[in-house]
C-alpha cells in the first residue's frame, strides 16, 4: 500500500510517522493512522495465543468528557471483530454503552447515550483473521439522552 490518509491528533501537530509504530501495543490505536502504511499494521493486536477472548483496550482521557459516539476501525474486513462491546467506567464500574453482533464492517460508528466519563474501552469478544484495531475515536454529537 502506498501511501494513507492521516489526520492530526493535535492542532498543528502531524501523526506519528508509521515506521515508529513497528509493535502491535494499544498506543496504535490513536497514533494518527488509521490503516497499515507500507507493510506495518499500525493496530492493537491482541495475543491470542497467551490469552483468550475478550480481550480490550483502554482509552484513558485527559480529563472527563461527555461522549455519545465512538469510531472504530478494524485492520481489514477479514481481521476484525465481530462481537464487541463499547464501554464507559460510570461509578467505579464499566458500563456497556453499545454492542455489536455479527459485525461485517472493517469500520463501526456506534451511537449511544451521552456519558461523562474519563475512561472508555473496546472489549472484543468473537474475531476473525488476525484482528488489529486500527483506531478508535470518540464524540460528542448533537445530543443523544
Amino acid at each position: 500500500m502506498t501511501g494513507a490518509y492521516k489526520f492530526r491528533l493535535n492542532p498543528g501537530g502531524e501523526p506519528l510517522p508509521a515506521i515508529r509504530a513497528t509493535s502491535c501495543g494499544p498506543e496504535n490505536v490513536n497514533n494518527g493512522w488509521n490503516r497499515a502504511v507500507d507493510g506495518v499494521r499500525n493496530a492493537w493486536v491482541p495475543d491470542l495465543r497467551r490469552q483468550q477472548l475478550p480481550q480490550w483496550v483502554q482509552l484513558d482521557l485527559p480529563e472527563p468528557a461527555d461522549i455519545n459516539t465512538a469510531h472504530v476501525s478494524f485492520q481489514t474486513r477479514k481481521d476484525r471483530a465481530v462481537d464487541l462491546q463499547v464501554q464507559a467506567m460510570v461509578d467505579g464500574s464499566w458500563k456497556t454503552m453499545a454492542e455489536v453482533h455479527d459485525n461485517p464492517d472493517r469500520r463501526r460508528v456506534l451511537h449511544f447515550t451521552t456519558i461523562h466519563t474519563g475512561k472508555m474501552r473496546v472489549v472484543l469478544d468473537k474475531v476473525t483473521g488476525q484482528v488489529g484495531v486500527c483506531e478508535i475515536r470518540l464524540y460528542r454529537e448533537g445530543d443523544r439522552q
